[in-house]
């Protein structure tokens, strides 16, 4: 195969639920060339089919194919399934318990940070803030995304809580 008449295949997310939405427009679906989309279909959160479409003129076309198979996979999801992922607009809280110990920490947070959801907090539980490791690890991190909350009673189970209690998300 010639590498130069390879061509991607957009791989597209969408809720079905979305759909409803005035805002929401056709374009996000749009196909390669040839007419292919791979589409990952959720209703309402709940994942209902992977797969790649061919022969798509235009976005509309895969709308069309979404609502087929949402209609296609009616009564997989849940009665009161009540999840949804969080849109745009809603704020996402992150907690990473830790004692300061692990010297990746400063890394998974930089990673948190550096996400793309546009409202994110990160909560670091420090559940031994007496020794001021932590802080010495993630001292330099100025993103106002982030707190550290200190916890000097040990337990992963009492620094869940309170990471919990500190998130602001519902």
């Amino acid at each position: 195969m010639n590498t130069t008449d390879f061509t991607p295949i957009p791989v597209i997310e969408v809720d079905a639920a979305d759909l409803a939405d005035p805002g929401w427009s056709a374009d996000r679906l749009t196909p390669n060339q040839q007419g292919q989309v791979c589409l990952r279909v959720r209703h309402h959160g709940w994942p209902l089919a992977q797969q790649v479409e061919t022969g798509l003129a235009s976005g509309d076309d895969a709308v069309a194919r979404v609502r087929a198979i949402v209609i296609e996979h009616q009564g997989v999801v849940p009665d009161g399934w009540p999840h949804r992922y969080p849109t745009a607009q809603q704020l996402v809280s992150v907690v990473v318990c830790t004692l300061g110990r692990e010297p990746r920490l400063r890394a998974t947070i930089t990673s948190l940070l550096e996400q793309s959801h546009a409202r994110l907090e990160v909560i670091v539980v420090d559940n031994d803030p007496a020794t001021g490791r932590t802080a010495n690890l993630l001292g330099h991190l100025t993103d106002r995304r982030l707190r550290i909350v200190p916890e000097p009673r040990r337990g992963l189970s009492v620094a869940r809580n309170t990471g919990l209690a500190a998130a602001r998300a519902a």
